[in-house]
């Protein structure tokens, strides 16, 4: 069923809002694509009806427009310590150097028709991230942000203070995997113990592939040890577009 909402540029990560972020039904939009045309993205705020999740009550911008760039995906968490959960996202104008982490101030009022003010933490990423609370970052006080950064060919990791939402410390993981597309915090293999899992997205299938990374004692410093989990990964052959792979990979216990 198509939900009665505005025309959309390129929705691309679609995520149900937690409950703990206003108390009732909402769907976050991330928005835009680098196709031309669609490259004016934005994020957006589905309210559903509370009795059937069929129906639409508003939808809201809470972004304002930046052109050339859009949205890919984002987290809820507080990085202000104000008790509400702002939303921290990636931006790209699909230009190396163009991305943007940055996050957005749930207002005292909640959700209204006015944009929410956005705070830039710093240049890097693009596409693909991770937000890791403090359950699993090891830093106190602070998010651990993982990002795939697809046209700067490299995963990074960046820490985020939560006490202000302020940029406190970037490190290189892998400046040699191409076009990071996205990437996972998660046990793997069943020790016990989560590791990193990166795809790039490539035309040619002979650099294509999926990876793990080890975190090391020191994640700032030390290297990540890498070990390949697949690769050679088909491109179906287009006169067109040129297809790549491989897409996002999901972990899973069967």
């Amino acid at each position: 069923m198509k939900l009665a909402t505005p025309g959309f540029q390129w929705p691309n990560d679609v995520q149900v809002i937690p409950d703990d972020v206003f108390g009732f039904r909402a769907i976050m939009v991330p928005d835009g694509f680098l196709v031309p045309g669609h490259s004016n993205g934005g994020l957006y705020i589905i309210k559903m009806d509370d009795e059937d999740i069929t129906k639409t009550v508003s939808t809201t911008k809470i972004s304002e427009k930046k052109k050339g760039y859009f949205y890919h995906m984002g987290y809820w968490v507080d990085l202000n310590r104000d008790g509400r959960l702002d939303y921290i996202t990636a931006r790209s104008n699909a230009k190396k150097d163009g991305g943007e982490l940055v996050w957005f101030e749930h207002p005292a009022e909640g959700l209204t028709d006015a944009t929410w003010t956005e705070h830039v933490v710093t240049a890097g990423p693009d596409v693909g991230i991770q937000v890791l609370d403090d359950s699993d970052c090891p830093y106190r006080n602070e998010i651990c942000v993982f990002a795939a950064e697809f046209f700067n060919e490299k995963v990074s990791i960046y820490r985020v203070s939560t006490k202000d939402g302020s940029f406190v410390q970037s490190a290189l993981i892998d400046d040699e995997i191409l076009s990071a597309y996205s990437v996972t915090y998660a046990d793997l293999n069943g020790d016990g113990k989560k590791e990193l899992m990166v795809n790039n997205h490539e035309k040619d299938d002979a650099t294509n592939g999926i990876w793990a990374y080890q975190p090391p004692r020191d994640w700032m410093h030390d290297k990540w040890t890498k070990r390949t989990l697949a690769t050679d990964f088909k491109n179906a052959f287009s006169l067109t577009v040129p297809n790549m792979a491989p897409g996002f990979p999901y972990p899973f216990y069967p």
